[in-house]
Order: C-alpha cells, then sequence, then structure tokens
C-alpha cells in the first residue's frame, strides 16, 4: 500500500536564492535582501554587513524580496555586530507581507519607512 498526495505548486514555491547586496551611498548603507534569511544564510547577511564596516552611519534595509524571516535573521538586522550604528539609524523598507507581520508582532513596526502601516 502507497500514500500519495498531490499537492499544489502554490504552496511549495521555487525556493529564492538569498542574496545580501550592499550599496553604500555617503554615510547610508542600504542592504538588498531577497530569499530567507534564517540561521542558514544569517552569516551572509553578517558578511555583507561587515562588508563596509565603519564606513556608514546610518543602515536601511530593503527587504522587498524577502520571504521569510526567523529570530536570528532579527537579531542580525537590528544588531550588526561590531557596528558602531545606534537603532535609531536602522530601518527597514519595503518588507513583505509576512516579514511586516512579523516585525509588527516583535513591536519593531516603528523601523518600518516608505509604506503605509497594515491594517
Amino acid at each position: 500500500m502507497s500514500l500519495q498526495t498531490s499537492i499544489s505548486p502554490e504552496f511549495f514555491p521555487l525556493a529564492v536564492p538569498f542574496v545580501a547586496a550592499p550599496e553604500l551611498d555617503g554615510q547610508v548603507l542600504t542592504i538588498t535582501i531577497s530569499g530567507e534569511l534564517d540561521i542558514g544564510t544569517v552569516h551572509l547577511l553578517e558578511e555583507a554587513q561587515h562588508s563596509v564596516e565603519g564606513k556608514y552611519q546610518s543602515l536601511r534595509y530593503e527587504l522587498a524580496g524577502l520571504g521569510f524571516l526567523d529570530s536570528s535573521g532579527i537579531r542580525a538586522l537590528l544588531a550588526p555586530r561590531n557596528s558602531q550604528v545606534p537603532m535609531s539609524k536602522i530601518s527597514i523598507s519595503h518588507p513583505t507581507r509576512p516579514v511586516r507581520r512579523l516585525l509588527e508582532l516583535r513591536d519593531l513596526h516603528e523601523m518600518i519607512v516608505g509604506c503605509t502601516p497594515s491594517g
């Protein structure tokens, strides 16, 4: 006897590779992140943060392509290791709906800039 399941591909979309692309513009570092930021990829974000360490005064994360975020990812976003950037100078723009919801549940909605609150 065998069991077979027919699962629609909409429930299991193709995985998007993780990318953390830093771009320094004056004193503002923007890191564009796509894919899934979790315990398996957080080291790649940390590498992107360290690649321009000490050369910026504010940090912005562009999260339009981020589909998943876990607690290790949140920690890496909020407290870049060896960074002198205060939390008040860290912002998040264009989070996807699931990521935005997680940030709101963690009471981090004030960090989100450039879009209206979900309602």
